[in-house]
Order: C-alpha cells, then sequence, then structure tokens
C-alpha cells in the first residue's frame, strides 16, 4: 500500500487505497481547482497535504488516522487528531453524506481552520513541520548510502568513503531526531495550553458552521436543478451537484440566484403546506435498497429489535435491494401550467435579473412536487426570445443551456406573452397562471392580443400576474392585462398564496 500511495503520489496521515486517490484528483483537478491552492498554502506551515486530508476525513466512509507516519506528517497529523473531535465536525461530515464534490465544497470552506487559528500555534507546527522534513531528508540520505555501499564492496576506497559519510550522517541523524522531539513536545505543550485549545475548538466549530451551511445551500440548489431538469424526486443525481457548481464557478450571479432561493424557499414551503394543491398522499409500498425519507415504520422497528434473526433478514433485504419503502402519489388537483415570462433586457442585468431566475427556480420546484406543467420564456428585443419547458425525464443539459444565457438588450414583451398564450390554449389548460417578470415600463400590447387575453381568462380561467423587480418601475401599461401587479419587495408571499 505504501508503493502505492508513493506511485499515485497520495501521501496523507489517513489510511488510502487507490480509489482515494482517483477521488482527491477528480474534485481537486475538474470539479474545484482551487483546493489544490489552497493545499499548497496550508501545507506551508502544516505539511503534507492538510486541505487533501481534509476532504478525505470528510468524504471518506470511515477515516482512520495512520497508527504510524513519517516525521514531515507528525505535526499534522497531531493536527487532525484534535480536528476530528471537534464540535460540529461529525454534523459537517452527515451534512455532506459522502457526496465528493460536497466534500470538496465543504474542505474549500471548512479549510478556512488552517489559517484562523492562534499564531503561536502556527509557529510550533511550521517548527516540528520543518524539523520532521529535515530528520526525513537524513533518513533516506541513510538509506541511499546503505544500499550504495553494499554496491561497491569491490572498492575499498569507496567503500571506506561512504562508511564514514555514514557514520557522520548518523550522528546529524541523532542530533536532528532530539530537535524533532523537542519540537513535537513543545507543540503538543501548546496544544494543550487551555487557551490555545479553546481558540483552536471556536476556529474550528465556526468553520464547521460556515462549510455547512455552505454545503445546504449548494446541496439545496442541486435538489432544486434536479426537480427542474426532470430528476428522482427521491434522490438527487450527482450531475446535478456539478451542474450547480459549474453554473455558480462560471457565473458569479449564481451566488446571487442562491441567497435570493434560500429566502423564497421557505415562503414556498409555507405556502405548499397550506395549500391543498402540493399535497401527495400515501397508495402502498415498493420494495428497494435503502431511502430513510420513505422506508416504512415496519423495517425500522425490525432493524430497532435487538432481535438477532430479525436483523439479519434486514441487512440481508438490505443487500439485495428488498426494504419495503412508502409509496406516495400527487393528489390530483386540476390546475393548469405556471407560464413564466422573463424579462432579460439591459435593465435586468445584475441582482435584478437573479431575483427574477430565483422566482422561477422556486416555483418550478413547486410544479414539480404538485405535478404541474412548467414553462419558461425570456424575452428581450425583437426577435430575442427562447423557451424551456420543465421535462418528463431528467435533462439537465437542456436547463443548463437555458439559466446560461442573458439578452441584456431591448423590452418586447408581446412576443412572448403570445407565446404563452399559444401554451396555453394548445391543449385546453384549464387555469393556466402566467407570470411576467420584468422590471417595468414597456411599450402597450396591441389591441390583438389584448382581446386574445380576455378571450383566454373567459374560456380557460387564465391569470396573469406581473411582478415588477424593482420599487421604481413604472407598471401603467401592465394595468391593461394584468390581474394582480406585485413588487418584488414585498409582494411575494401573496403571489405564491395565488399562484401555488
Amino acid at each position: 500500500m505504501n508503493l502505492i500511495r508513493k506511485f499515485l503520489n497520495l501521501r496523507s496521515v489517513f489510511q488510502t487505497g487507490v480509489f482515494d486517490a482517483e477521488d482527491w484528483r477528480e474534485v481537486s483537478e475538474k470539479e474545484i481547482p482551487k483546493l489544490q491552492d489552497l493545499n499548497r498554502e496550508a501545507a506551508q506551515i502544516y505539511g503534507g497535504n492538510p486541505v487533501q486530508d481534509l476532504f478525505l476525513s470528510l468524504y471518506k466512509r470511515s477515516p482512520q488516522l495512520l497508527d504510524r507516519v513519517d516525521p514531515d506528517l507528525s505535526p499534522l497529523k497531531r493536527f487532525f487528531e484534535i480536528l476530528v473531535e471537534v464540535p460540529g465536525f461529525r454534523s459537517l461530515r452527515e451534512t455532506v453524506g459522502q457526496d465528493k464534490i460536497l466534500a470538496g465544497i465543504a474542505a474549500s470552506n471548512y479549510g478556512e481552520v488552517f489559517e484562523n487559528i492562534p499564531e503561536e500555534l502556527k509557529e510550533a507546527m511550521k517548527d516540528a513541520r520543518q524539523k520532521g522534513e529535515s530528520l526525513q531528508t537524513k533518513r533516506r540520505q541513510y538509506e541511499s548510502l546503505s544500499e550504495l555501499l553494499g554496491e561497491v564492496t569491490d572498492k575499498p576506497e569507496k567503500m571506506q568513503q561512504i562508511q564514514q559519510e555514514i557514520e557522520n550522517l548518523s550522528e546529524e541523524i541523532s542530533a536532528t531526531e532530539k530537535a524533532f522531539v523537542e519540537a513535537m513536545e513543545n507543540l503538543n505543550h501548546t496544544l494543550d495550553n487551555p487557551k490555545i485549545k479553546g481558540m483552536v475548538k471556536l476556529a474550528g466549530v465556526n468553520a464547521a458552521n460556515d462549510a455547512k451551511e455552505e454545503v445546504k445551500s449548494t446541496a439545496s440548489l442541486a435538489r432544486g436543478f434536479d426537480l427542474a431538469a426532470g430528476g428522482n424526486p427521491q434522490r438527487v443525481d450527482p450531475e446535478s451537484i456539478r451542474a450547480v457548481k459549474e453554473l455558480v464557478t462560471k457565473f458569479p450571479e449564481f451566488a446571487r440566484i442562491k441567497d435570493y432561493l434560500g429566502r423564497l424557499k421557505p415562503i414556498v414551503n409555507a405556502q405548499e403546506s397550506k395549500s391543498p394543491h402540493g399535497r401527495s398522499y400515501m397508495t402502498g409500498f415498493f420494495r428497494r435498497g435503502l431511502d430513510f425519507t420513505s422506508l416504512a415504520s415496519s423495517e425500522l422497528v425490525r432493524w430497532a429489535s435487538g432481535n438477532p434473526a430479525l436483523q439479519t433478514d434486514f441487512l440481508i433485504r438490505l443487500a439485495q435491494g428488498e426494504l419495503l419503502h412508502k409509496k406516495f402519489e400527487q393528489e390530483p388537483q386540476g390546475r393548469g401550467p405556471i407560464i413564466i415570462c422573463r424579462d432579460e433586457s439591459g435593465s435586468m442585468e445584475g441582482s435584478k435579473h437573479a431575483l427574477a431566475v430565483a422566482i422561477e427556480w422556486a416555483l418550478a420546484e413547486a410544479c414539480r412536487r404538485e405535478g404541474r406543467g412548467f414553462t419558461s420564456i425570456c424575452f428581450s428585443g425583437p426577435g430575442q426570445m427562447r423557451e424551456w419547458t420543465m421535462p418528463d425525464h431528467y435533462d439537465p443539459e437542456q436547463l443548463i443551456a437555458h439559466l446560461s444565457v442573458f439578452y441584456g438588450e431591448g423590452t418586447e414583451p408581446e412576443q412572448a406573452i403570445k407565446r404563452a398564450l399559444d401554451i396555453a390554449t394548445e391543449k385546453q389548460n384549464q387555469g393556466p397562471d402566467i407570470l411576467i417578470l420584468t422590471d417595468g415600463y414597456h411599450t402597450p400590447l396591441s389591441s390583438d392580443l389584448l382581446n386574445r387575453i380576455r378571450n383566454a381568462k373567459t374560456h380557460l380561467g387564465l391569470r396573469i400576474y406581473v411582478v415588477v423587480i424593482s420599487d421604481t418601475g413604472n407598471v401603467d401599461t401592465a394595468r391593461d392585462y394584468a390581474d394582480s401587479i406585485y413588487r418584488a419587495s414585498t409582494g411575494i408571499p401573496d403571489l405564491f398564496s395565488k399562484i401555488i
């Protein structure tokens, strides 16, 4: 195993294998490249691969520290012995849930603990690391000379020279070992200082909390992306986590979207809990591998019974993917689709665009849970319009393409509203809702379109809502066709109560 680790260049204070090296390389090279920079920076003080080992400690099913490590890794091992016991670390592992990308996100955020420790401890760590590296170097030189000595037995002069070098090196190793032991004793003494220990724990708790929030928000965003992209409501496809990470990395604006979504989701959830349209009901059971969100109560009782025969039966069926789970279906609600017309004119750029996307995203999730159709039509100047309909099967690429474009030119909503009416009438949907997200004034709609709108309201029960993503935007032209007009800053709860 040491040869394998050496071959893969994965030096760690944890027990590792080939797959650990592949997982670290995949995440740090392809998914979150900044992990490598953070790892190099932390290694200047701690030695070894601190952020890599942090990733492994968060991702591996049962991370185990090595009993013995090379001298240059001893300070890092000592630090991890404390770090993994910090309050919040175990909870962070549970939040990561053995997802390698979430583990990378957690490591990149939790890695701040390496910076936020007392300077006194940093100096002690650095000193012990340097002494360990020096000792490790001398020991390797000793091994090389010893091997060389065995190769020159036929050259007395060369043998004598190498023997003298080995003798001198042995004295240096003894002195270096003594210095290393003293440095480690000083490090342990520093770590045992109640004040220092308290500061390390505080840094660890704060870093764990920050990392946990980042992981939870990313996971929540990925869950919403997964639902909108046609994924399985019971689990999040790993591809969705990658897609969200890619979007956040490529488009800094997605950090704003994530923040807005965090504020909107509780409003959606509260409304869904009150709305009869969002309810699901149990229709029976089915068998599958373990999923705690739907596992039948009888299976939990069987496992917790303490009866060896029942527990063995549980484990056998777990291995076979035959555990009993509750089956839920959506309550029929007979509502039509939600059709978004989202303004992508130049004045919407920035935070207004981010809020509009977040509103769209939150409603797409709600529609998936309700079993309603959902279409987003983005518009700007004449001829600038694209359409995305929530699919029945998992299709992340289409959603990524939809979210990755912003026109940034004029404001011509008539084309989008015409298309929204076409969708509403194509299948004679009853009770369709059209939601227009804009930051204010646009040219009046044509009389033909206004007549179509009135007709659809009469025959289909169509409702049109306008959300103004501005506190000062002019809404005069919207009064000609909108049933209700809301300001985004104050009217979102009322809107969601009408549309969900």
